[in-house]
């Protein structure tokens, strides 16, 4: 005997299209086309005469149960203020105007149906229902309920669920009417549903061992939901069940940035995470440390870090629970919070512990501790992991000396002195490096790291006032070259903190050109982080300085025109990169000190990127095409990044072969810089290419960047 149910197999609303004439999205931006007609819909009609009011009125409708509105409602939120006959008019004439915008010529579809109520009241406007008018919101709900239906009756729901997302992951519920009340019920709702979905697929997809689908999915929606717990646990248990812990680290940290936004709790007190998400954090850290200690015994057995000790970005202060009030004080009130944090911190170097109010730190005792440490490090099997630990700690002594340094040039003349040609040589080695880091990272990190170790600490040293400060701004370049290094390796709370201690520096050294460059970059993570409004007080910082160079003050509009693009504000970002093309123009740009890399191409480059992040790439790939032809040849680190948002910009219009192509140049080229932040733009790419993920093409994108991965990783 067969039941009904064990036949099931729903004709699913976006498989047919018969008797469709209308085809509505109203996840992301409003979208209308025409089914079975011979011309497109004329996107003309959205913003003709009269189309402000009719899409009022649809967008109304749709986010009312069964696309129905009273006349009272409509009145009451279009036209309170208005006499009621007058309103009353004009909402038959916006009801008419919508069955013109809608209906294609010669069409007599019934579209849109006045409704009578009984003893008139109650009378309304209906929208016509499915198949003739086909909503994304409403198959996305019909999915959910689908898929619902399959699991109670033991049916395979996998793919519901994932028509379902596909649906649910065009965007939120028309964000364009984000501050208007009748649409919130609805938005509210269909969010809900939205993070239903992502959890139900994804324990669907780890429970078929689709763990890379299963961290696609959940980390697309969480970036989207920085402080939603429940999918950042999932997320960080995948990643630790394939070690990958600093990652996991690095969005606990995004995590508890955006945290600092969330309303106070009912006693008027921050609040905390929830105490899960701390166990899996705490239990990921530990499992970090375990790692590294199996496969290097000749490290310490107390370990650096530890599952109860804070991670170093949360020592700056920048993602505390009381992240949000150094930022609207400003940078100097960060700064000073940021040196009380690391001075009074312990190095965690076993037997050495540095406290400012126990003293100046001597220099021999800084060589005896940190010299063992570091040949016990390099020695290591799992250099990035060790290099990582010695870069950490070499931050806390530097952090101490930096603040040391300004105490002991309160002596003009200083007590101990240091030959100038070793400072000239210094200064020399550090130009170098600036040239280096163009297109290298990780071959440049051992070195850099000891160029860091011997400033910080001659900088402990009483010398007088002038040498004291040029070693500060030696510190302080050093610390932003290898923060700039860190950020190309993805280790994102190391960079952060070198940035950080760079500003400090450039403050000491008063450099406010090295201070602007330091906000720069720390605006490039903030934006890489998907946090740019966190920027915009940065951007306030830097129009209060006064900087002499004149490529960094280009460097910089460019910079601001990107997190305006990263802002939706194209009007903004347009008027930054205008900014930029003047300077550009009139002026001459002068020495690249920084390692900026502006230039023509880079402009064009950043006007690219922009046009790539406003879903623009007919006006993007002119852009960067034009970077790409005015490119050094030698920068091949640059010229990776430019193919890779050229391949982003072809997966939107959807053109696969030339993306995929593009991508596989520019992963020829990584596995020469090893960059791995070009690594994370191919993933974009892919990201964009989801669509068509089961093609040969994408498929072998995939294959070639796993391989190029773990080439980078050996």
């Amino acid at each position: 005997m067969t039941h009904a149910h064990d036949q099931m197999k729903p004709v699913m609303p976006e498989e047919s299209t018969t008797g469709m004439l209308l085809r509505i999205s109203v996840l992301g931006p409003l979208d209308i086309e025409w089914e079975g007609q011979s011309t497109l819909f004329p996107q003309e009609r959205l913003t003709g005469r009269g189309a402000t009011p009719a899409l009022g009125l649809l967008k109304a409708l749709l986010s009312q149960p069964h696309r129905f509105a009273t006349r009272d409602w409509l009145l009451e939120q279009f036209w309170p203020e208005s006499a009621i006959s007058s309103a009353q008019e004009r909402l038959n004439d916006v009801a008419s105007g919508l069955r013109t915008l809608l209906r294609p010529r010669g069409s007599a579809a019934k579209i849109l149906h006045y409704v009578y109520g009984s003893n008139g009241k109650g009378s309304g406007y209906r929208l016509e229902g499915y198949p003739l008018i086909w909503v994304d919101a409403d198959a996305f709900v019909w999915s959910l309920e689908q898929a619902a239906r399959f699991e109670r009756f033991g049916q395979d729901a996998l793919p519901l669920w994932e028509q379902a997302y596909q649906l649910g992951s065009r965007g939120q519920f028309l964000p364009e009417e984000v501050y208007s009340d009748w649409a919130k019920a609805r938005r509210e709702d269909l969010a809900g549903q939205y993070r239903q979905c992502v959890h139900r697929l994804t324990t669907l997809l780890r429970e078929r061992g689709a763990t890379e689908q299963a961290m696609l999915r959940l980390r697309t929606y969480w970036q989207a939901n920085p402080t939603d717990e429940d999918a950042l646990r999932p997320l960080m248990e995948l990643l630790g069940e394939q070690e990958r812990y600093q990652e996991a680290e690095d969005y606990y940290q995004q995590f508890l940035l955006a945290f600092t936004e969330v309303e106070l709790d009912e006693n008027e007190r921050p609040q905390e995470p929830d105490l899960r998400t701390r166990d899996i954090r705490n239990y990921l850290s530990t499992k970090q440390v375990q790692r590294v200690s199996k496969k290097d015994d000749h490290l310490t057995k107390q370990p650096f870090i530890t599952a109860s000790s804070p991670s170093f970005l949360s020592a700056d202060l920048f993602i505390s629970s009381r992240a949000s009030e150094p930022f609207e004080n400003g940078l100097s009130t960060l700064l000073s919070t940021y040196t009380q944090q690391n001075t009074y911190a312990n190095t965690g170097i076993p037997g050495y512990s540095t406290r400012f109010v126990s003293g100046a730190v001597s220099q021999s005792a800084l060589v005896t501790q940190v010299e063992p440490f570091q040949k016990k490090i390099y020695s290591s099997i799992d250099a990035m992991q060790n290099r990582r630990q010695m870069l950490h700690h070499l931050m806390m002594i530097g952090s101490t000396a930096l603040v040391l340094s300004p105490y002991a040039m309160l002596y003009p003349n200083g007590s101990e002195h240091l030959n100038l040609s070793v400072l000239d040589e210094l200064e020399t080695i550090t130009s170098s490096y600036w040239r280096l880091c163009t297109n290298t990272s990780l071959d440049l990190l051992g070195n850099l790291s000891e160029h860091f170790r011997t400033v910080v600490t001659l900088l402990q040293r009483a010398l007088p006032r002038e040498t004291g400060q040029r070693l500060c701004l030696l510190s302080g370049e050093i610390a932003q070259i290898l923060g700039k290094t860190l950020f190309d390796l993805q280790e994102y709370t190391l960079a952060w903190s070198y940035y950080m201690f760079s500003l400090k520096a450039a403050q000491t050294a008063s450099n406010q050109d090295l201070w602007a460059a330091g906000i720069g970059r720390m605006i490039l993570l903030l934006i890489y982080w998907e946090y740019p409004q966190k920027a915009l007080p940065l951007l306030q910082e830097i129009h209060q300085l006064t900087i002499q160079n004149t490529r960094v003050i280009c460097w910089l509009a460019a910079v601001e025109a990107e997190v305006h693009a990263h802002l939706g504000d194209a009007e903004a970002c347009s008027a930054a990169l205008t900014i930029a093309k003047k300077i550009l123009k009139n002026e001459s740009l002068g020495e690249d000190c920084y390692a900026t890399g502006f230039s023509s191409s880079r402009l064009a480059g950043y006007e690219g990127a922009c046009f790539v992040r406003l879903h623009q790439p007919d006006r993007a790939l002119p852009a960067l095409q034009q970077a790409l032809s005015l490119l050094d040849p030698q920068a091949i680190r640059r010229r990776s990044t430019i193919l890779t948002d050229m391949g982003i910009a072809y997966a939107q219009q959807g053109d696969i072969h030339k993306a995929c192509r593009l991508a596989d140049q520019a992963l020829s080229l990584t596995k020469q810089t090893k960059s791995r932040s070009v690594l994370e733009r191919v993933r974009i790419v892919l990201s964009e290419l989801d669509a068509w993920k089961e093609t040969n093409e994408v498929q072998e994108l995939e294959k070639q960047l796993n391989t190029t991965s773990t080439f980078i990783a050996e």
